[in-house]
């Protein structure tokens, strides 16, 4: 499924960011695209993992820029350690990417779809190895038995096809040198640059209604560029 991208009016940003403060980082996820894209909830929620944060990245790097800025503690020492990542380097999707996979169990072939957000919130309180399992299980049809080395194919199969949702960052502690691998999780870049945005905005909304006493929406309705004006004549 294609989905334009657009970017939302100032009230639609502020309220994607009301609610994502709220939400778990998978509810938050599907915040922001729906923000986005215009696109309804359950459109996003089905979108396989892989595709889902290949639109956040999207969307991250076309409104805020390829320059990615992390912050990691160690595991070891617990130094959070700054790095930037160039978005141009990640890895792509295929233009044409997998949406089902074929397992071979015993003598026969069995077809797998790829999870999407709505299998990962159905197992999101379960354990490590006890989620991999019902998530595999939901990815299947109802009558199919997989044996332990096809389960371990699947895994592997669904890791390969989804690209980012499978992506590590590696980096060195910059105080014990201890090697870290992290999850990249695309959905927290662009949340992090729609909060500043959202906080920017809150705070023209406040200087402009404190000194002019114009309301919400009437300053929310002001293109940037004016908006910016009259933030810098009324804090002269």
């Amino acid at each position: 499924m294609s989905l334009p991208i657009r970017a939302p009016s100032n009230a639609g940003l502020l309220d994607a960011w009301d609610r994502g403060r709220g939400e778990h980082p998978l509810d938050r996820a599907l915040t922001l695209l729906a923000a986005f894209t215009g696109a309804r909830r359950r459109s996003v929620a089905e979108l396989t993992i892989g595709a889902r944060d290949e639109l956040l990245l999207t969307i991250r790097r076309r409104f805020f820029g390829e320059r990615l800025e992390a912050l990691c503690a160690c595991e070891r020492c617990g130094e959070v350690n700054e790095f930037a990542i160039d978005a141009r380097e990640l890895p792509a999707r295929p233009e044409r990417p997998e949406t089902t996979l074929l397992v071979r169990t015993g003598s026969a072939e069995v077809a797998a779809r790829l999870p999407n957000s709505l299998d990962l919130a159905a197992v999101l309180e379960l354990g490590d190895a006890e989620a991999l399992a019902a998530l595999a299980a939901r990815c299947l049809p109802a009558t199919a038995v997989l044996d332990e080395p096809a389960r371990d194919a699947l895994e592997t199969a669904m890791a390969q096809a989804e690209t980012l949702a499978a992506l590590d960052i590696t980096f060195a502690c910059s105080v014990c040198g201890e090697s870290n691998a992290v999850p990249f999780e695309a959905e927290i870049f662009l949340w992090d640059d729609v909060a500043s945005a959202a906080r920017r905005l809150l705070r023209d909304v406040d200087v402009l209604a404190s000194t002019y006493g114009w309301s919400e929406a009437a300053i929310l309705a002001l293109r940037a560029e004016r908006r910016a004006t009259y933030v810098s004549l009324a804090t002269r």
